[in-house]
């Protein structure tokens, strides 16, 4: 990756970046709503649009049903330990696959 398109090194061999790093205009004041409105897009695609889907998948494919979770049963405890523990497995070992 060429990063001389996004700043430079001093001598020292320091970082000094192009453009200075800005805040979400969300967080601007005074407020400028044309400016959140045009960052809203790429705050929400692609990856909180993709973590939102896999929450929802999740929530309605593996968590039981309210009406078991009501009654404190070692069953559906297991049961979402087991899930949780699998899929922080595969979560965090998919960082680990080497790029070729």
């Amino acid at each position: 990756m060429d990063n001389s398109s996004f700043g430079v090194r001093d001598k020292r061999g320091d970082w000094i970046p192009k453009k200075l790093l800005e805040p979400a205009p969300i967080w601007s004041y005074p407020p400028q709503p044309k400016k959140i409105l045009a960052w809203l897009p790429a705050y929400f695609f692609p990856y909180n649009m993709l973590f939102m889907i896999s929450a929802l998948i999740y929530w309605y494919t593996l968590i039981p049903p309210v009406e078991a979770l009501r009654v404190l049963s070692l069953d559906w405890v297991l049961q979402m330990l087991g899930v949780n523990m699998i899929l922080t497995f595969l979560w965090y070992q998919g960082w680990e696959i080497p790029q070729s």
